[in-house]
């Protein structure tokens, strides 16, 4: 793909003429989602322009969410939103993507029994160093990291499990059906910067935007059965939150 050099004469600044062209191929489709953009020194050769004219452009279409730089890999045009998920339920990442008609491959790094931190056997009200599984997993579209769930379960509450895992098939659907264990929870989430750690994971820049939520998952009796950390790619994913206003809200 070739693309026309900048005009020198225009009042329009060199960068915007470069993001221009650039945005105008991703808007008629000739640059499609996940494809590679022309190294930047190309882009360079082809506008007749500098690197920093071209960086400048780039960062443009970077915060308005048309193309994502991936480390070690290059400048890729962005892939589209996921469908809005529904936070009114306790789901993992591919039952959630899965309700909206979405499936992504999974993949479990590690599944093995540890011993807590005194904070986190706290947490999950257990006695000082009773062991517990810790489950980690990723969520991908094709080669595109889009989730990692990480989650701690007391070895005590659900006996067995390790014979149960790994695999695809979700804690909550294995909480709730194998081991009767109806569950709720609480969620936190907040808007975060890539780590080096989170970046090389995600093939992202450090600093790229990421979801981060915990959960704390409860019986109705408010026993704690598990505690989840969960990042998410903040340039693909979305989430649908319902709203309902009390009737004493404003008095």
């Amino acid at each position: 793909m070739e693309f026309v050099r900048v005009d020198r004469s225009s009042a329009v600044p060199l960068y915007l003429q470069v993001e221009r062209q650039l945005r105008e191929q991703i808007a008629r489709g000739a640059l499609q989602p996940g494809d590679l953009l022309p190294p930047e020194h190309e882009l360079c050769r082809q506008f007749g322009v500098s690197a920093i004219t071209v960086k400048q452009g780039l960062k443009v279409l970077a915060a308005d969410g048309l193309i994502v730089r991936e480390r070690g890999r290059g400048t890729f045009v962005a892939r589209p939103k996921l469908p809005a998920q529904d936070l009114s339920w306790l789901s993992s990442p591919a039952e959630g993507l899965a309700s909206v008609g979405y499936r992504v491959a999974v993949q479990t790094p590690r599944f093995e029994r540890r011993v807590p931190a005194p904070e986190l056997s706290e947490l999950l009200q257990l006695p000082d160093h009773e062991p517990l599984f810790f489950l980690e997993r990723v969520y991908l579209d094709r080669s595109e990291v889009l989730a990692l769930e990480q989650v701690y379960i007391p070895t005590s509450r659900c006996p067995g499990l390790d014979e149960c895992l790994p695999g695809e098939t979700s804690v909550y659907q294995l909480l709730e059906e194998q081991y009767g264990l109806l569950t709720e929870a609480e969620q936190f989430v907040e808007a975060i910067a890539a780590e080096e750690s989170e970046a090389r994971l995600f093939r992202l820049p450090p600093g790229s935007p990421l979801l981060r939520a915990e959960r704390v998952v409860r019986l109705p009796d408010g026993q704690v059965v598990a505690f989840s950390k969960l990042l998410y790619r903040g340039d693909r994913f979305r989430f649908c939150v319902r709203l309902f206003r009390r009737k004493d809200q404003g008095r």
